[in-house]
């Protein structure tokens, strides 16, 4: 739970860098639409690397939402569901498939 809530951080950043950015663009925008004039060549090379890094914390912002929603969830649900020490819990004999690249079997552990 305590990495997914802190995924939510760098979510935050990026997703202020990415309105930060859009707003800068947008200021270029109506200064050119006020003035009835197109960009100049510095502008346009500065409106186009701002675009590149919006869609970059765009990205970042999306993947790490969505990561930490996810941790933040399957936290939250073995907390609830009440996920305890699995060593006093154990059964003596346990069974699970086993999955390779080639091959499938069976995986048992026996505990005396």
């Amino acid at each position: 739970m305590g990495l997914g809530a802190g995924l939510f951080l760098p979510m935050g950043l990026a997703a202020a860098a990415y309105d930060r950015g859009s707003s800068a663009v947008w200021r270029f925008v109506e200064i050119a639409e006020a003035e009835q004039r197109k960009f100049s060549p510095d502008e346009y090379t500065l409106i186009v690397e701002q675009h590149q890094q919006n869609k970059r914390m765009r990205a970042l912002a999306i993947t790490t939402g969505v990561a930490g929603g996810l941790l933040f969830a399957s936290g939250l649900t073995m907390l609830l569901l009440g996920a305890r020490d699995l060593d006093t819990q154990q059964p003596r004999v346990r069974v699970a498939p086993a999955l390779a690249p080639g091959h499938a079997g069976v995986f048992i552990r026996a505990r005396f």
